[in-house]
């Protein structure tokens, strides 16, 4: 092979794209290598051509050996991963292979392993409430940030305010918080929430419920509208209608509907597919 055939060869091989080597850099280094081999005699040529040749596949195909080795193995981690994501502006409730519950809010995401009946292990990212099936021999875990909730069979939520705090609010059950890095452990009872913002630790009660004592019916249903994201409809005579009802913050909303109804003496639609609820006069 001539020279200008080799020295052509080599370049081909040399400005191959890498991985690792910006195209500005390999440009650069080719000038320095060929201002260090081209200048020196013949016999010396051949050796360093081919000599560079074989440093270079080699360097290529390792190259490329990690980069094959890191895409499988980030292919490997997401298959085994379920990704369940919530890019709407409504709840998405969904149910896990256990039967447990979670209701995400909008642009939460939680992921958990394929063996979730025997690893009840997920990972929280944005705020959710969950409803826990009880299984004593396989704890359900939350993982959020650098904080863990470990629980048996229980209904709490789990969030972080504007200021960066992680608060997990405990509505029935038991739940056990750990922090990464920390020895302790903090035991929560219905009604306590537990607060971590920088590095720092409290426990403080919250209320379980919700009362209207002798409020117009209105202000009712805009609770129900704010908290639930469904449109009540009322007929207008009835919006100053005084109203007594004590609500569990996490009651479900088809309960709380027929209750009000009940009060009020009214029938009711509630319609699922359209978020909306209409009370109605009651046909004599």
């Amino acid at each position: 092979m001539k020279e200008s055939e080799i020295e052509k060869t080599l370049k081909d091989i040399w400005s191959k794209p890498h991985v690792d080597v910006a195209p500005h850099k390999a440009e650069a280094s080719w000038e320095n290598f060929t201002h260090k081999t081209f200048k020196q005699k013949r016999k010396k040529k051949v050796f360093w051509y081919y000599s560079a040749a074989a440093i270079l596949l080699i360097l290529i195909s390792v190259g490329v050996l990690k980069t094959s080795q890191t895409t499988l193995q980030n292919n490997s981690i997401a298959k085994h991963l379920n990704i369940i994501e919530n890019p709407s502006e409504k709840i998405k409730r969904v149910k896990l292979p256990d039967n447990s519950i979670v209701e995400l809010q909008p642009n939460a995401k939680l992921t958990f392993p394929e063996n979730f009946i025997n690893n009840r292990t997920t990972t929280l990212y944005g705020e959710a409430f969950f409803s826990v099936s009880k299984d004593k021999n396989h704890p359900f875990r939350v993982r959020y940030d650098n904080t863990t909730t470990t629980v048996l069979g229980t209904e709490f939520s789990i969030k972080k305010t504007s200021s960066n705090a992680i608060i997990v609010e405990l509505y029935e059950g038991k739940v056990q918080m750990n922090v990464e890095g920390s020895d302790c452990n903090w035991l929560l009872s219905p009604g306590e929430k537990f607060v971590y913002k920088n590095n720092h630790t409290f426990i403080k009660s919250f209320e379980l419920f919700k009362n209207f004592d002798h409020q117009p019916l209105s202000v009712v249903t805009n609770y129900l509208q704010e908290n639930f994201n469904y449109n009540v409809k009322v007929p207008h005579e009835l919006t100053t209608e005084k109203t007594t009802i004590k609500i569990y913050k996490k009651e479900q909303l088809t309960t709380i509907t027929a209750i009000i109804a009940e009060i009020h003496n009214l029938d009711y639609k509630i319609n699922s597919k359209n978020k909306e609820i209409v009370f109605s006069l009651k046909k004599q």
